[in-house]
């Protein structure tokens, strides 16, 4: 197991969320601070590295986050000679978390919110895999989150 600090954005900023506190009620914004994030890698038998994270929820800043996992997960493929994925909730819509990068992602869903997803917040991402080599796995949301679930299969 490994872990990787992430910090925290030092400015947090307004976010929309339902009605009064009781939940009811017209959407309001209220301002929320940004938390400590981490990254927790697995290290498995079979040839892997599972990486999964929460990045901060403030533009820009979840960026270089996952940049700092990129890099990160590029040194522990050349420490245990495996392959790596990162996965979460990487807080970054239309497909930024590939955009100039050599990552694909294996899931493109949307995952927010879980009652009727609009967007994709939530990634499953890898190196060097192409069409074939995975397939997307159908998964019903669980109620118990206001993202819904994503699954692959890594065949090869």
């Amino acid at each position: 197991w490994h872990r990787l600090n992430l910090g925290n954005s030092p400015i947090g900023m307004p976010l929309v969320v339902p009605g009064d506190e009781t939940g009811k009620g017209r959407p309001r914004f209220i301002y929320v601070r940004d938390e400590p994030r981490v990254a927790i890698a697995a290290v498995l038998e079979n040839g892997w590295v599972i990486i999964n994270t929460h990045l901060s929820f403030v533009p820009g800043f979840n960026f270089a986050q996952l940049g700092k996992i990129k890099r990160w997960a590029k040194e522990l493929s050349a420490e245990n000679n495996c392959r790596v994925v990162i996965m979460g909730d990487l807080n970054l819509p239309k497909n930024l978390p590939v955009l100039a990068s050599d990552w694909i992602s294996l899931v493109q869903e949307n995952t927010y919110p879980s009652w009727g997803p609009k967007i994709q917040f939530d990634y499953i991402l890898a190196q060097g895999l192409r069409e074939g080599d995975y397939r997307p796995l159908n998964i019903s949301p669980l109620g118990i989150s206001d993202h819904h679930p994503l699954a692959v299969e890594i065949l090869k």
